[in-house]
């Protein structure tokens, strides 16, 4: 169980990418905002978000049907596994080379309206800095592999834990960065890349060979 936990917490919080999130709260915020105010609410709006996505999904898998697939959901998955495969390697592969991961969701143009905007907890922070389209397909899939109860139950941990992980940065972000410096987050921005791709790989692996089965 334990094991189980840690390893969907170790997932959430590398796509979740908390250290990227607070550098982009920095750069957008403006010398008013109250950092506090902004992590909280970024951060439940984030774990209501992720909560529908993840618990609501299997339920609306379970009752999707098509004459293609004769009712079975398992494809739908599949495509799903694939394209956000795809998505999250891009994602690693864009830090691993030292580049910001939230420039493929926010541009120049974009953050310079995001700090003349009153509110930026919501959009753009929580949706799409956060809970970005590689997030949203992780949770699909996490939520399609928690079929039991139990699995159910572990999955809501590791999603309370890694939200609240990401609530801690936001809210000391500027004690965080200051803390690990340019070379410290180079480094962190490089292992989550990686870490990131390898959960593409095995996404993107297993999405192949759940639709290679309706062949």
């Amino acid at each position: 169980m334990l094991s189980k936990i840690f390893v969907d917490i170790l997932i959430l919080i590398t796509v979740y990418n908390p250290l990227e999130a607070a550098i982009v709260l920095l750069s957008i915020k403006n010398e008013n905002d109250d950092v506090g105010k902004i992590a909280i609410k970024s951060t439940i709006t984030v774990f209501v978000l992720s909560f529908l996505i993840v618990f609501v999904s299997s339920f609306l898998f379970s009752h999707l049907h098509s004459d293609f697939i004769n009712g079975n959901e398992n494809l739908y998955i599949s495509a799903i596994k694939v394209i956000g495969g795809a998505i999250l390697f891009w994602v690693g592969w864009i830090m691993v080379n030292g580049k910001r991961a939230s420039k493929l969701v926010l541009n120049k143009k974009e953050k310079k309206l995001a700090k003349e905007k009153e509110d930026i907890s919501i959009i753009p922070m929580a949706v799409p800095v956060i809970l970005g389209p590689g997030v949203f397909t992780t949770l699909l899939v996490l939520g399609d592999r928690a079929k039991s109860m139990i699995q159910k139950e572990e999955l809501f941990i590791a999603l309370v834990f890694s939200v609240f992980v990401m609530y801690l940065t936001l809210r000391y972000a500027q004690k965080v960065i200051s803390f690990l410096g340019v070379h410290g987050i180079r480094i962190i921005s490089i292992l989550t890349g990686l870490f990131i791709m390898f959960v593409a790989v095995l996404f993107f692996a297993d999405g192949v060979r759940g639709i290679l089965a309706f062949v």
